[in-house]
């Protein structure tokens, strides 16, 4: 029994009826009534929205969450996912199937609450359209990998940087903080007061240089700048200056440079600048940290990144004040997995965790990224029928176009028009045509029809288009295709 208050407002099209739910005291057995009722008028799904908590109670209470668990869909032609009791719907709306809330309902003494919106505040759902899927698993085994080959004695500083590399930050961190990494990497400002917004206590270390009216703002945060000249150095020794006593001493590391050339203390010029680095680390600043950047360790040729580290080793072998509490590192991705120091005690892997390769045939990455999308269209055309800006392609045949609701306003390269390759059904496609803003059309054979799943990076059945293929047909990277995926699309985690 529930007091009327207590009965959540059920409604569709922002029609409340939670009067009609609750004359009095229903039970669960009438109130399953009701909504298989609602479920027929509505074609059989019913709409819960974001941040919607549905809670399924039994009889032994609150604090014990009900055995079995509902499914939810988000249509006929998508795979269910299960939804535990107790567990609120994140992301978007979601559509709960008539038959398996009523059959919940009318075997367990238990409420469904559903939050009730207008049409107007309604938002689509996040795989209506265009989406990315990021598998956390996959994250988290990329990162135990390295810290397998790594070694345990070493520290661990993952890279979250351009918003965990175009997955969401927010999403990455699920994956990344259960892991306990020692620290945090990001490029800018921003960056960093975004993680320390989002709870993360541990080290964050901004690793590109940061302007110098960012300074101050980086200290009060508890960031820890990059610093690559005397200039830079000088400044947060000014900002330091009010403050006294060790504990209050500014921390900061040293970039060097021994070979990326576009950041960093020239190391040939280590005598004039290292003295001017640890007289300040004795009046107000603290050296937290020493590190250099590698620039081929993903090439096959190894030569110039061992180059590189040995120069970097040997620094650091010979420079006064370099203690055990300084964090020492050399290696991004491939460096953590293909190359070793003999001074470093940290790694700082970026691309690997995000499903990037490295050049590491031994250390292959696990996939993290998949980018989906829906057909909005098909047509059928005859032969010589043009397509798209600057009709670059023309129907030889009669052919069959699908419209995908995805373009380069979503990130997807405009360079896969007439060249990429998209996957529906398990089976490769070829894009036809430049790709659009918000639309690209690819060549489908008669059983794609509007509505069903095109993948464009990803696997489907036993079709894959990996990172770095999509990458080297659109005559890129795998960086640059991952951070370039636009916030229109939405990361939904797998």
């Amino acid at each position: 029994h529930h007091r009327k208050k207590q009965i959540p407002q059920l409604g569709l099209s922002g029609r409340m009826i939670g009067d009609a739910a609750c004359s009095g005291c229903h039970q669960v057995g009438d109130f399953a009534g009701l909504l298989e009722d609602l479920f027929k008028r509505t074609g059989g799904f019913l709409p819960i929205e974001p941040q919607t908590a549905c809670t399924l109670l039994d009889r032994q209470g609150p604090g014990q969450g009900a055995a079995v668990a509902f499914r939810s869909v988000v249509s006929r032609r998508s795979p269910a996912h299960s939804l535990s009791p107790r567990r609120s719907i994140e992301n978007s709306s979601s559509y709960v199937r008539a038959r398996d809330v009523s059959y919940y309902l009318a075997n367990h003494t238990s409420t469904l609450h559903i939050r009730a919106v207008s049409p107007a505040q309604r938002p689509t759902h996040p795989r209506d359209r265009a989406w990315v899927e990021v598998d956390l698993a996959a994250i988290r085994r990329n990162l135990n990998r390295v810290r397998e080959v790594a070694g345990a004695h070493v520290k661990l500083v993952a890279m979250v940087k351009a918003d965990g590399y175009g997955l969401g930050v927010r999403r990455v961190l699920e994956a990344i903080r259960p892991a306990g990494p020692f620290g945090y990497g990001v490029a800018t400002l921003d960056e960093g007061l975004e993680l320390r917004q989002l709870g993360v206590s541990e080290p964050i270390m901004v690793y590109s240089p940061l302007p110098p009216d960012s300074l101050a703002r980086c200290v009060a945060a508890g960031l820890i700048p990059a610093v690559s000249d005397l200039e830079t150095l000088a400044a947060l020794h000014r900002i330091a200056a009010p403050a006294s006593g060790p504990r209050s001493a500014i921390p900061f590391q040293v970039e060097i440079d021994t070979g990326m050339g576009r950041a960093g203390f020239h190391l040939d010029e280590s005598a004039t600048w290292w003295s001017e680095v640890t007289r300040l680390t004795r009046a107000g600043l603290r050296l937290f940290g020493v590190f250099t950047h590698l620039h081929s360790a993903d090439h096959p040729d190894l030569g110039s990144a061992r180059a590189q580290v040995a120069r970097f080793d040997r620094f650091v072998r010979g420079a006064a004040g370099i203690g055990p509490d300084v964090l020492v590192h050399c290696a991004n991705s491939a460096g953590s997995l293909r190359l070793a120091s003999r001074t470093a005690n940290a790694v700082r892997p970026g691309i690997y965790l995000y499903g990037g390769d490295i050049g590491d045939s031994d250390n292959p990455p696990r996939p993290v990224a998949a980018v989906r999308a829906r057909v909005t269209l098909v047509r059928e055309v005859p032969p010589g029928t043009t397509l798209g800006y600057g009709a670059t392609y023309t129907s030889r045949d009669t052919e069959r176009w699908a419209a995908v609701g995805i373009g380069y306003g979503d990130g997807l390269p405009r360079a896969l028009g007439n060249r990429g390759w998209a996957i529906a059904g398990g089976r490769r496609l070829p894009i036809v045509g430049r790709i659009s803003m918000d639309t690209t059309v690819v060549r489908v054979p008669g059983d794609v029809s509007v509505g069903d799943i095109v993948t464009f990076v990803g696997r489907d059945g036993e079709a894959e288009l990996s990172l770095e293929e999509v990458a080297k047909s659109a005559r890129t990277i795998g960086y640059e295709i991952l951070t370039g995926l636009s916030p229109r699309l939405p990361r939904i985690r797998t």
